[in-house]
């Protein structure tokens, strides 16, 4: 007989499947251990990759604006920090856009950028900042000197022509750079760059200026000018002015250009020479110019039969929506485009001559006529002449100023009316302010004159009174009609 041992009957009947439980466990909880070890592994590698996303600029593959501002001030942090950085704006890159489309600024930014990198002597990190916008950071002590050698050299690639998706496209670049001073912080030394460069763009872009200290109260005066601006067009401080221009065989009223005037309640008269640069550049030219058109139309509609001329900035005729808005403006007025013209300038006509021409022809398809003003102080050739559908050219006062002292002004002068007279385009002087003057335009073959000569620019109510209330009559200048009292120097008769 042999008694029973229970413990060792339930051991034998309970071990196996224990230890395939325990076995199991054991897989299990290696499993998950190694499945976390490839979950943190994975999410580590994720978060380096969006790190890296957060910091790159996706277009370029350059430093974007964080991981430039970053290394910037992990450069300033240093016990002894050198450094200067350059801020870099491309001019006429909107243009780019607004004509060719996105896809074709973007293929533009990445030869930018090429031609930047190339540019660049070693240990030099170049960022883009967004849009049109690059940065470049230079550590260490640098001259001044071999700094904007650097970026004049940026400047001078940058006036080369481009070619993207078979069209050349011409643009430029302008340079702010700054040096750190001690204490100086990464916000503080972009907001120098940022001033030089608009201080470049404020001296004729496509150059490089170095921050001087000097220049905060030129960009804070800058900024005060476009605040009292805004508050001007919002309160119509601005005002118009009508000068006239007279028939220079007749000397009566032929039409009336357009002036705007911006009385200061605190500073007085600005001149539009301030101001509409000003409103250029912050943006306000469109609504101004608007503004000017709008209730330049609603007076005019009032005039029978008069013409008026009213000037288009490049910012204007740059704007997508300029021929909906002149349309709506004629529109809500009731004004006839007939008795519109509208003044431009050569810049814009040579820098985007393509888009220039389509405009032109745009506008003029709704009647309205075109003028070409300050003609002689550019480049415009005969060439540029007959390309765009122009129908007048107003010849610059430069050469009315000197017209009877100077023989070679009056040949000048001379020259460009028999060019203008041979492709049928009417020319009107401008700054006529002697009857001296007047006669020898006349006799040289100008169509229209306009100067303080024949009045200066007044109020709607002062014009209205002065020559379209029974007062329109010739002047009798003496010279007219008469071979012995004013004749042209001799260079310009021969």
């Amino acid at each position: 007989w042999q008694s029973q041992r229970p413990g060792p009957m339930l051991l034998a009947q309970v071990l196996p499947p224990v230890g395939l439980l325990l076995l199991g466990l054991v897989g299990a909880v290696a499993f998950t251990v190694r499945s976390l070890a490839r979950a943190a592994r994975s999410l580590a590698a994720s978060e380096a990759g969006a790190q890296q996303l957060a910091c790159q600029d996706m277009l370029t593959g350059l430093p974007n604006r964080r991981a430039f501002f970053n290394q910037l001030s992990a450069t300033l942090r240093a016990p002894l920090p050198r450094c200067a950085i350059f801020y870099i704006d491309l001019d006429g890159f909107k243009e780019v856009n607004d004509v060719f489309g996105h896809d074709a600024g973007d293929l533009l930014l990445l030869e930018v950028t090429e031609r930047v990198r190339t540019a660049l002597p070693a240990g030099i990190v170049l960022a883009r900042l967004g849009g049109d916008e690059f940065a470049l950071l230079a550590s260490g002590a640098h001259e001044p000197d071999d700094l904007l050698r650097i970026a004049g050299r940026i400047c001078e690639r940058m006036l080369r022509p481009f070619v993207v998706n078979h069209v050349e496209l011409q643009i430029g670049a302008s340079i702010g750079v700054a040096i750190a001073a001690p204490g100086t912080t990464a916000a503080d030394l972009l907001r120098q760059a940022d001033v030089a460069m608009y201080v470049a763009k404020d001296e004729g872009k496509g150059r490089a200026r170095l921050f001087r200290p000097s220049m905060d109260e030129g960009v804070r005066a800058a900024k005060t000018l476009e605040a009292d601006l805004r508050a001007a067009l919002e309160t119509d401080q601005i005002r118009l002015v009508y000068q006239p221009i007279v028939d220079a065989e007749t000397q009566r009223l032929s039409s009336a250009e357009v002036l705007a005037r911006w009385e200061h309640p605190t500073l007085g008269p600005i001149s539009p020479s301030v101001f509409i640069p000003a409103a250029e550049t912050s943006g306000l030219i469109v609504a101004l110019g608007e503004r000017i058109l709008r209730e330049a139309c609603q007076q005019a509609a009032r005039w029978p039969e008069l013409k008026i001329s009213v000037n288009l900035s490049p910012v204007q005729f740059r704007s997508v929506n300029l021929l909906q808005s002149i349309q709506q403006i004629l529109v809500d007025t009731g004004f006839p485009a007939r008795r519109l013209e509208l003044e431009i300038t050569e810049g814009y006509l040579l820098a985007q001559p393509e888009a220039a021409a389509r405009v032109i022809r745009q506008l003029r398809a709704l009647g309205i006529t075109i003028s070409l003003d300050d003609f002689g102080t550019g480049y415009a050739s005969i060439g540029f002449l007959r390309r765009f559908e122009l129908d007048r050219i107003k010849l610059d006062r430069s050469y009315v100023v000197d017209l009877a002292d100077q023989p070679a002004s009056a040949e000048v002068a001379r020259a460009i009316v028999a060019l203008a007279r041979t492709l049928s385009l009417p020319v009107t002087a401008e700054g006529v302010e002697t009857t001296e003057q007047a006669v020898l335009l006349s006799q040289i073959g100008c169509a229209r004159l306009q100067g303080w000569l024949f009045g200066r620019a007044v109020d709607a109510l002062s014009f209205e009174r002065d020559w379209l209330q029974g007062k329109n009559r010739p002047l009798a200048l003496p010279g007219y009609g008469s071979d012995n009292v004013f004749t042209l120097p001799i260079a310009a008769q021969t």
